[in-house]
């Protein structure tokens, strides 16, 4: 759930979003068995479907959030000794030529 500006209030820059594509939520929340484990443990299975790019830009405008940063980031899994995930920076810029 995202929270919302008040209507009379300044948009809300949101400065770490998560990438949300189907592909990649599967990837990090189903394929990474530290994530899988965090995920069924919470009951948050939804967040395992992730969206398409208008629909992701729907529900931040109904958020009224003017902008957001979406970072590459890694996880290292210490007990395996071995990298969890990658979301890497070339995956975002066909992101943000389907959001203009």
């Amino acid at each position: 759930m995202l929270m919302t500006a008040a209507a009379d209030s300044t948009p809300i820059i949101d400065v770490w979003m998560n990438m949300f594509t189907p592909e990649v939520c599967h990837r990090v929340y189903v394929e990474t068995p530290e994530m899988k484990q965090v995920v069924d443990w919470w009951g948050v299975s939804e967040l395992t479907q992730g969206m398409e790019v208008p629909r992701f830009i729907e529900v931040l405008d109904e958020a009224k959030i003017a902008k957001a940063i979406i970072p590459s980031i890694k996880m290292w899994a210490h007990q395996r000794r071995a990298l969890c995930y990658s979301v890497a920076v070339l995956e975002e810029p066909p992101l943000a030529a389907a959001a203009k």
